[in-house]
C-alpha cells in the first residue's frame, strides 16, 4: 500500500477484475473440454468470492479505512442497523444466474 487512498483503491480494483477474468474463464472453459471438470467450477466459485473482498475491501480503502481497519471478515450488518440497510435498497434483488 502507498498510502495514496486513490492510488491503492485502483490497484486493489484491478486485482479484483482479474479475479473475475479467472472466474469467467474457469466458468466457460469446460464447456469447450469433452468432459467437463469439477474443478473448474470450484476454482470459479472460489474467484468469484475473492473478487468480491477485494471489490469491498478497495471500497473500504477508497473511503479513508485503512488495511488494519478492514482486516478479517466482519462485513456483517448489526441486527439493530438492518431495517436501516434493507430501507436503502433500491429496486428488486433478482437471481440473474444459477450456476449448477
Amino acid at each position: 500500500m502507498t498510502g495514496n487512498k486513490l492510488h491503492d483503491a485502483c490497484r486493489m480494483f484491478k486485482h479484483a477484475c482479474s479475479f473475475v477474468d479467472c472466474a469467467t474463464f474457469c466458468e466457460r472453459e469446460p464447456k469447450n473440454i469433452k468432459t467437463g471438470v469439477i474443478s473448474h467450477t470450484v476454482a470459479c466459485i472460489v474467484n468469484s468470492a475473492f473478487a468480491c473482498e477485494v471489490f469491498i475491501k478497495a471500497l473500504f480503502v477508497y473511503h479513508g479505512k485503512t488495511v488494519e481497519e478492514i482486516h478479517g471478515h466482519e462485513l456483517w450488518i448489526p441486527a439493530e442497523e438492518l431495517d436501516n440497510f434493507n430501507n436503502h435498497i433500491i429496486g428488486k434483488i433478482e437471481i440473474i444466474k444459477v450456476i449448477e
